[in-house]
Formats: structure tokens, C-alpha cells, sequence
């Protein structure tokens, strides 16, 4: 359930991570853009740098996720029977 963007993205090992609970107003101020534009998504696009890279207090909460894999929790195609 992967798009063409994410692949594209993984092949060159690039890192996409979409975020939720932003600023939208403070992001179009922080970028000057004006009001004919709109936010649908965020995300962060980057090289995954080290944990050690990192401030220490955010070390400490940086951990794997618990998350359902993709395949657990969406399908393509029909609604199964």
C-alpha cells in the first residue's frame, strides 16, 4: 500500500516520516506563505542519522515502534468476505 513517492524515496535511502499536530498557521507564517496556498500534509524527508546523533533527553524515548505492520491493518483491492 506503498505510493510511488515512498518507493522512490526508499530506493535512494531517504527517510519519509508524515506529522501530525503541527502549526499550520505558524508554518505558513515560518515559510511566508500567502493565503491562496494551504497545508494538506507534513512531513520530515532526510538521511536517518544515528541515535547517538541525538540530544540525550531525546535518546532516552527513542525506541522501535510498536506499530501494526501495513499488512496487518490495511489490504488492497475488495473488502474481504
Amino acid at each position: 500500500m506503498r505510493d510511488f513517492y515512498t518507493d522512490e524515496i526508499l530506493f535512494f535511502y531517504i527517510f519519509l516520516n508524515f506529522c501530525a499536530g503541527f502549526d499550520y498557521e505558524k508554518a505558513k507564517q515560518a515559510l511566508n506563505i500567502s493565503d491562496e496556498y494551504t497545508f494538506q500534509a507534513m512531513a520530515a524527508i532526510g538521511k536517518q542519522g544515528t541515535k547517538k546523533s541525538l540530544p540525550e533527553h531525546i535518546q532516552k524515548v527513542e525506541v522501535p515502534s510498536t506499530r501494526k505492520a501495513v499488512d496487518e491493518i490495511a489490504f488492497e483491492g475488495t473488502l474481504p468476505k
